[in-house]
């Protein structure tokens, strides 16, 4: 199965089509006439594994340095001095000062040094994994490298591949799926390695996956293994967090928390050669401007005045549900319909909406249904009023368009005459919009004299990286740029960098997608990139000489990266932003300087100090890991037999019961009633292969919500896997509701926080939902 860009389509082989299950699908109404073709088995296969590192061209920040002539600088010796005597460590040193350098020339020293040695390198997003293979594989000549990422073939056989490579790069997650369960597929556990180098290892904290790997570590230490047996620990980060500390004692008490997480007794940075540190990295200067709320045009006023509508329809079916919980709700809603409270309250809304006892009765059904539809229209207002203060009135319309694709008429003509209603609004504020596309937002013309001002007016090889808050702004931006007219602007190329996390439909770029404008903007075809903040770490862009910030301030972490970007002498790095994130950013800047004197004073401990700290901390985290496997095993007891089925949240018609639900790869929660595809519309999408799945659709309710007009809500993706096609359920689409019970279950935004128990997807059970 896969599919094209030209038309929608699903392709399956001869073999796959003779199967029941797909002779159902092509003769339910499921698909259109044009949306699914057959074609010889060795075309699909070549659609659907297409490796993603095959579009990869790139070269990174060692590329003029080949493996004969690496040689350190004295400031990267001095980094690279205890973790090459085999300590666990954390380098801590800015953007650009070659840390990747440093943690090559310590894999390779361990490499001679330890008999049989395996590194592991992991780095928290694709791009960067294939960044950091490509830089140790050139590097290393004389060593075989591997790459693995959720999204590699092979990425459930490490097992399998380790014994042939010295160093595997890798996502964490693929180790911990090695790692956890009662039979690990990785027998050795976390000592088939004998190095495990992080990436930005700030990240090593609370539920993140570098702290699942740390687990697994600290687990066979608590268990009496000694550091000889245990590997090597190398942590690199240009910013390690203080988390919200306001004082030097809870700042150095954060850090400590990450070192002691990381196994390490010790944190490096420069000091004796801090002269030549910063004679190479560059510390570019530091400016801000505010930007203006965009409230002169009518779109705005429009936008409020049909959000106001949809409360008062909403205020009327809550009456007409007369539950207490969602009447209590709909009195709190915020006056204000921009703040970050509202997008709170409609959440609320929501919660409180699929949490009403379940009821077969048509009119409180359709109540339900149309507060949950309101619920969605008001989040994506909500969430234009943003974008409007930051783009053109064209773009935030194209960006609503995409959101309320589900509910025109294209893909649910049958929907009821409310929603239509509800969709009118929309095409209301449309006809509105037309008039207002000539307008430029001011605060772009401010970002645009940033960039001629930086940018263009500097040198014809200058570049400039643009932070945003959203992939929606990113495109904005991007394709403003592109088509204001203005030729100078226009000859800057500008092109979104998102993240591969997200569909296409979303906003998000495939790793081929991201390569390719990285060779762009590396080669300057490109010279203005829009990213959100995939792009703050680690990605190497050495031609950068602009940072802007448009309306963008996390944490200290991220000024720090998003600083770092800059990465020429005479750089310069730019806040464009509302007063509210402008004063954020005063307490970044606070935070920051706290930061650093945290770092030094640990810096500074000895050895012995540095452990026992470390020893206390670790044994408050063995004693909460107790208290937390217990609580675990207690969950697992009482929810193990519990029956549940779960319901489409748009309808509450389709239903599909846990005895009809399976894993696989104890990741994707699908479907094996034959019954739920006699139930849904599958819209084609590009396909996407990885872990032996496929994606190649989405999944649409067909539910009657009444006589003749049906659900069309997304409800899922449609999957196929070892030839045949699943539903692979979202969980925030629906609703868990136990077997007996009136009421369903609080409201579920993410699988991991299911209670329930589910199998894996047998060979069994396979062939008889194929067959």
């Amino acid at each position: 199965m896969a599919s094209e860009t030209a038309h929608k389509c699903l392709y399956i082989t001869q073999e796959q089509s003779e199967l029941p299950v797909w002779h159902q699908i092509q003769n339910n109404g499921s698909l259109g006439p044009d949306e699914l073709e057959i074609r010889y088995a060795s075309t699909v296969d070549d659609m659907n594994n297409l490796s993603l590192e095959d579009f990869s061209d790139e070269e990174n920040e060692l590329q003029d340095e080949g493996a004969s002539n690496f040689r350190l600088r004295k400031y990267q010796s001095e980094l690279a001095d205890i973790a090459l005597t085999g300590r666990n460590c954390i380098i801590c040193a800015p953007t650009g000062s070659g840390k990747t350098k440093v943690a090559i020339e310590i894999i390779q020293e361990h490499l001679k040094r330890v008999p049989n040695a395996k590194v592991a390198f992991f780095a928290n997003t694709v791009h960067l994994v294939l960044q950091q293979h490509k830089a140790i594989e050139r590097h290393l000549p004389s060593y075989k490298v591997l790459s693995l990422t959720g999204k590699s073939k092979d990425s459930l056989q490490l097992h399998m591949l380790l014994h042939g490579y010295h160093v595997v790069v890798l996502s964490p997650t693929i180790l911990v799926n090695h790692l956890c369960g009662k039979r690990p597929s990785l027998a050795e556990g976390i000592s088939a390695f004998t190095l495990l180098v992080f990436d930005e290892c700030h990240h090593t904290q609370k539920d993140e996956s570098y702290n699942e790997v740390m687990y697994y570590y600290l687990k066979e230490k608590r268990k009496g293994l000694s550091r000889k047996s245990l590997p090597q620990i190398v942590g690199l980060t240009a910013s390690i967090g203080i988390d919200k500390a306001t004082n030097i004692e809870d700042a150095t008490r954060n850090i400590m928390k990450i070192c002691g997480n990381l196994d390490v007794d010790h944190l490096a940075v420069v000091k004796r050669n801090i002269d030549e540190l910063r004679e190479i990295v560059p510390m570019p200067e530091e400016y801000q401007e505010e930007l203006v709320e965009n409230t002169s045009i009518e779109v705005r006023t429009k936008i409020y005045d049909i959000m106001e509508r949809l409360e008062a329809i909403a205020e009327h079916y809550a009456k007409e549900l007369n539950d207490g919980n969602v009447s209590n709700c709909m009195r709190r809603a915020p006056s204000s319909k921009k703040c970050v409270e509202y997008c709170q309250w409609v959440c609320s809304l929501r919660k409180a909406v699929t949490e009403l006892e379940i009821d077969d009765g048509t009119p409180r059904t359709l109540a339900f249904r149309y507060l949950d539809i309101i619920t969605d229209y008001l989040q994506a207002y909500h969430l234009s009023l943003e974008t409007l203060d930051l783009a053109q009135v064209e773009d935030v319309m194209n960006h609503l368009d995409q959101s309320f694709t589900s509910f025109g008429p294209e893909m649910n003509p049958e929907r009821s005459e409310q929603e239509e209603r509800f969709y009118e609004f929309f095409l209301d504020l449309k006809e509105t919009a037309t008039g207002q596309r000539i307008f430029i937002n001011p605060n772009l013309e401010k970002l645009a004299a940033r960039l001629r001002e930086n940018v263009i007016n500097r040198t014809d090889d200058a570049r400039a990286i643009v932070f945003v808050r959203t992939r929606v702004l990113s495109e904005a931006v991007a394709s403003w740029l592109n088509r204001c007219g203005e030729v100078d602007l226009m000859g800057l190329n500008a092109k979104k960098f998102t993240g591969s996390t997200a569909s296409e439909d979303q906003g998000g770029m495939s790793v081929a997608e991201q390569n390719f404008v990285m060779d762009n903007f590396r080669s300057g075809k490109v010279r203005v990139l829009i990213a959100t903040s995939i792009a703050e770490e680690g990605v190497d862009i050495p031609e950068c000489n602009v940072v802007i910030r448009y309306n963008y301030a996390r944490n200290e972490i991220s000024k720090v990266q998003t600083r770092g970007r800059s990465r020429t002498f005479g750089g310069v790095s730019v806040l464009l932003a509302m007063p509210a994130v402008v004063q954020r950013e005063r307490m970044n800047c606070e935070r920051e300087r706290l930061m650093q004197k945290a770092l030094f004073q640990i810096s500074e401990k000895s050895s012995a100090q540095f452990s026992t700290e470390i020893d206390a901390y670790q044994k408050k985290l063995f004693a909460e890991w107790d208290v937390k496997a217990m609580t675990e095993e207690e969950r697992k007891r009482k929810f193990k037999d519990v029956q549940f089925r779960v319901l489409c949240r748009g309808c509450k018609k389709i239903s599909v019961h846990s005895s009809e639900m399976r894993t696989i790869n104890a990741t994707h929660r699908i479907s094996i009633s034959r019954k739920l595809l006699d139930h849904i519309r599958i819209e084609p999408t590009k396909a996407k292969s990885y872990d032996g799945v496929t994606f190649g659709g989405t999944a649409y309710c067909r539910g009657e919500t009444k006589p003749g007009k049906r659900c069309g809500y997304r409800i899922g993706k449609f999957l196929s896997h070892k030839g045949c096609p699943f539903i692979t359920l979202g969980c925030d689409k629906l609703i868990f509701v136990r077997d007996h019970a009136q009421h369903p279950d609080p409201q579920i935004k993410q699988w991991k926080d299911v209670e329930y128990y589910m199998e894996e997807l047998s060979i069994e059970q396979l062939h008889k939902y194929a067959t």
